[in-house]
């Protein structure tokens, strides 16, 4: 089976994508919407001759055509791909598209070309796609479940992980300030902020550390950019991982990586999230509702160690049963060979 792959290089869910289907033989092409060192294939940017190149390649490919996701690069694919092609959207590709008023076109899209294809992994897509009358398979994006696991006989720490990036989107700063007033920084707590954003972007996030310090005195430590092997020792070392983003597509993948990594979710309860995360894994708090974040730190921090352990490997065992790499990847597998049959 050949595959052409439309998708940013330096997504990890695309690298574990193409890992599994490489070592399952299948041949594929890569076209990357973001550069990208490591791995082979076309970087396609945003002018004429790269856009133009793009097309050439696809032209010339005779099997399926996979868009990973559906931003402004990917539209020159629509003009030249020729068999089958599957679209999955992850969140803030949706979201613009929907902006902007483009499902009805979407929709008149797939009419005329009866053999594409769409998925995502996020319910309330799914339901948006629906009600312009366009079919859309559950997918989710899979997690390695042996990397992300924990380790026997390693002591957790008394820390909360704030797992999100610095954008707005993400309300790091309100994790910040809840965490601050729900007082457990002076109970030996502590909150560890990683992540990344523009340089205005981290220059804020770690004046709010600073100022939260004021009063805790280093019970809030600023990370910043972490390595995969850095995250992997945080969320291994940790009790909590925390999220408070106002817009997801599915279950954020850093809070998958927690879960798995045995960390007891608190999350906001946008989109999705509560099919992820119920009393017996974690604890959900209102949307933008800071008060509620406080309440649910203290909650947190109040737990007893066997609740704690309980709540541990039902959060994980949550993600293994619902969104493993090799039991996703079988399903995108099946939908691919009913795709070109």
């Amino acid at each position: 089976m050949k595959i052409l792959f439309v998708a940013p290089k330096h997504s990890i869910h695309s690298a574990r994508w193409i890992d599994w289907f490489a070592k399952k033989g299948l041949e594929y092409t890569w076209i990357s919407l973001h550069p990208g060192d490591d791995i082979d294939g076309f970087d396609l940017k945003c002018d004429v001759v790269s856009v133009w190149e793009a097309i050439k390649i696809i032209k010339k490919h005779d099997g399926l055509v996979h868009i990973h996701y559906f931003g402004k690069s990917a539209f020159p694919i629509l003009f030249g791909w020729r068999k089958a092609l599957l679209i999955t959207f992850w969140g803030s590709d949706f979201y613009r598209l929907k902006k902007l008023r483009l499902l009805r076109g979407l929709k008149f899209f797939s009419l005329i070309h009866k053999s594409v294809k769409f998925s995502s992994d996020a319910n309330h897509i799914i339901e948006d796609l629906k009600k312009v009358k366009i079919d859309c398979r559950k997918l989710n994006f899979g997690m390695d479940t042996v990397k992300f696991s924990p380790l026997k006989n390693t002591k957790r720490e008394n820390v909360f992980v704030s797992c999100r990036n610095f954008d707005p989107l993400y309300q790091t700063d309100m994790v910040i300030r809840a965490f601050q007033k729900s007082g457990v920084g002076r109970n030996g707590f502590q909150l560890k902020v990683f992540g990344v954003g523009t340089a205005d972007q981290v220059a804020y996030i770690r004046q709010c550390c600073e100022e939260a310090n004021r009063q805790l005195a280093g019970s809030v430590c600023f990370l910043g950019r972490q390595t995969q092997e850095q995250v992997l020792w945080l969320y291994r070392s940790s009790q909590f991982v925390v999220s408070a983003s106002s817009r997801d597509g599915g279950l954020s993948a850093a809070v998958a990586e927690g879960m798995l990594c045995g960390c007891v979710p608190i999350i906001s309860d946008a989109v999705d999230n509560l099919e992820w995360v119920t009393d017996q894994e974690g604890f959900s708090f209102s949307l933008n509702d800071e008060e509620d974040l406080i309440a649910r730190f203290a909650e947190a921090a109040s737990l007893a160690k066997t609740e704690l352990r309980a709540k541990s490997l039902c959060s994980r065992t949550k993600i293994v049963n619902g969104n493993s790499i090799e039991t996703e990847m079988i399903k995108c597998l099946e939908l691919y060979k009913n795709m070109i049959q």
